[in-house]
């Protein structure tokens, strides 16, 4: 766990979370470096994940939160790039 906000639903703590490079989508040699993860709550990671089952709505959720994160992940990612260059 760390102590920052999750991208999608802002709750605290969150999990690292592998993007937009996921490590079971053939991404295999993900790391951790900063520009290869992002931090999500537990719930929205699941949705991510599509630990949430196969229904409708769980499909929904996991397009929303991706959606939400190729908009808020360039942002994170250019903030994460400044505090270490500092």
């Amino acid at each position: 766990m760390i102590e920052r906000d999750c991208l999608v639903c802002g709750t605290t703590p969150s999990e690292r979370c592998h993007f937009p490079t996921h490590r079971g989508m053939g991404g295999g040699k993900a790391g951790w470096e900063a520009h290869e993860w992002v931090p999500l709550c537990r719930w929205c990671h699941d949705a991510l994940d599509g630990r949430h089952g196969v229904s409708e709505a769980a499909c929904l959720d996991s397009s929303q939160i991706r959606a939400a994160l190729e908009e808020a992940a360039p942002l994170y990612f250019r903030k994460v790039a400044d505090e270490s260059s500092r």
